[in-house]
């Protein structure tokens, strides 16, 4: 879809449930893709890159927190309330070992537009 797509993952962490995205980019692409991974299921979180950083994210809750020294890279995590929130607005897919292939295509489709 010639669409710019910024991907992070990172793996749940080992104190608490919560995943942390670090070094995204206010600038330069079109979408952002979340790739949150515990030990029975990832979660695939999908929002367009024209959301305002300094505000909280309207559904998932979280604002971006800009790194020190820097200009326009920020960390945003995730936490499991946030991943629900996500799900219900259809932002986030929660993919485990009954999700096909074509699911996760639909999925993908439905929020790169």
């Amino acid at each position: 879809k010639n669409k710019l797509i910024e991907i992070k993952t990172a793996r749940v962490g080992n104190c608490g449930r919560n995943w942390q995205h670090e070094s995204l980019r206010d600038y330069g692409s079109d979408y952002f893709m979340f790739i949150d991974v515990d030990p029975t299921s990832v979660y695939l979180s999908i929002f367009s890159s024209k959301f305002d950083f300094s505000k909280r994210h309207p559904v998932f809750g979280r604002t971006p927190h800009r790194r020190k020294g820097s200009d326009g890279i920020y960390k945003l995590d995730f936490g499991p309330a946030s991943l629900k929130r996500g799900i219900k607005k259809g932002l986030t897919l929660k993919i485990d070992s009954n999700t096909s292939d074509e699911e996760i295509q639909r999925f993908i489709d439905s929020r790169v537009m």
